[in-house]
């Protein structure tokens, strides 16, 4: 299943997509059947790169930002992982995911949350150390107190995530709601999930990938094909959601 769902998620790009029907295009003997092939390659290129379509989209999915109330702390915060791997030394880095390690530390120093759970494990086929290793060494580095950093390092996916960390709270007695911290786009998927292994959470949306700003209209009239793999990554929460919904998982 972790195989089938690696491969899966590759198949979710328009850029496959453009990909596999120009392969098409030129098997078509039929001329009837080109100028079919051919209307939905430019109509997958137009709407896949264009800009405003995706600002919109994205921005209407995606959670919405939060605001914590200081004077009413919580318990714990759940960081999911999907912001760091490791290199082939098995050194740690940050992905372009990395707000959501920030506003976590900036939550604990701000005493609204008082321990972090690390759900992560080793979401790669290598023989790599799980997610939550690095991220909890950072943590330490950053001035959070290792009595106050829980690790969940056996997940490779969001499902196992809210299982796992359902789990490990309940065998310590921390009660909820507990803080999820994940991208906005990640968010409505997440909260779907960690509802349904009967969690109580407070969403806490970061890492957006698009922000209600002042746009330049002209701008978005020209296609830009660095969005057909951009939007791998929306089309792959509505389907995942979609999918986890359909084996009653979420």
């Amino acid at each position: 299943m972790f195989l089938l769902s690696k491969i899966f998620f590759l198949l979710l790009a328009p850029f496959v997509w453009l990909m596999i029907f120009l392969a098409w295009y030129f098997m078509a003997k039929k001329s009837s059947s080109k100028r079919r092939i051919k209307i939905a390659l430019i109509s997958i290129a137009l709407v896949f790169s264009n800009p405003f379509i995706y600002h919109n989209f994205v921005l209407w999915y995606q959670a919405k930002p939060v605001e914590l109330n200081k004077n009413q702390p919580f318990q714990v915060g759940i960081l999911l992982g999907g912001l760091s791997g490791y290199d082939k030394h098995n050194n740690g880095f940050f992905s372009e995911s990395s707000d959501r390690f920030i506003q976590t530390a900036q939550l604990y120093h701000q005493g609204i949350i008082k321990k972090i759970l690390i759900t992560g494990g080793n979401g790669t086929f290598n023989n790599q150390p799980p997610e939550s290793k690095f991220l909890s060494e950072e943590m330490i580095k950053n001035g959070i107190s290792e009595t106050d950093l829980i690790l969940e390092s056996r997940s490779k996916n969001t499902y196992e995530n809210a299982i796992n960390s359902k789990s490990i709270l309940d065998s310590l007695h921390l009660k909820g709601p507990a803080v999820l911290i994940t991208s906005a786009l990640h968010m409505p998927r997440a909260i779907q999930l960690y509802q349904k292994a009967g969690m109580q959470v407070q969403p806490y949306p970061c890492n957006y990938f698009e922000v209600d700003d002042n746009r330049n209209l002209l701008n978005d009239l020209f296609p830009d094909i660095t969005l057909l793999e951009n939007w791998k990554y929306t089309i792959k929460e509505i389907v995942g959601t979609f999918i986890y919904q359909m084996m009653g998982k979420a």
